[in-house]
């Protein structure tokens, strides 16, 4: 993990072990030592449950949706997956592939979108997504801190 290469941090001559340091994530806020190697990297936690344990938050006026996705491997269907964000004003904030293991040249994407699915321009937006994907998945919605 590159954002965590230095950790533990060595330990000086006649010191406890780092057996005996706080687990890196109380490190994090309360340690000397810091595991992260630099100052603008973001670490995001979920919750993470089925939707009948834990309904989707109304919406707060700052959500975001994240959603993974792929397409079928033809020209233009990268493209095709931002017209719907496009036509529906709808902002994109993140988006990553992976490769997926079915296939050589295939990939989901991860992609956070700005709204909440209750929104009438992130469902029609999303309603239009759908219909272009082999695979769709909203993974949650949640609000956004400021």
């Amino acid at each position: 993990m590159p954002k965590a290469r230095d950790w533990p941090p060595p330990t000086p001559p006649g010191r406890p072990s780092p057996a005996n340091v706080r687990p890196p994530s109380s490190a994090c806020t309360s340690s000397p030592h810091a595991i992260q190697d630099d100052a603008y990297n973001r670490t995001r936690f979920a919750i993470i449950c089925l939707p009948h344990t834990l309904q989707t938050p109304p919406p707060s006026g700052k959500d975001c949706t994240s959603l993974v996705v792929s397409v079928p491997n033809r020209p233009g269907a990268v493209h095709d997956l931002l017209v719907p964000l496009k036509t529906h004003g709808v902002s994109m904030t993140r988006f990553e592939s992976r490769p997926a293991r079915t296939g050589q040249w295939e990939y989901y994407f991860y992609i956070d979108l700005d709204g909440h699915p209750a929104q009438p321009h992130v469902a029609r937006a999303l309603e239009e997504l759908r219909s272009l994907c082999a695979f769709y998945k909203v993974l949650g919605t949640y609000p956004v801190s400021s």
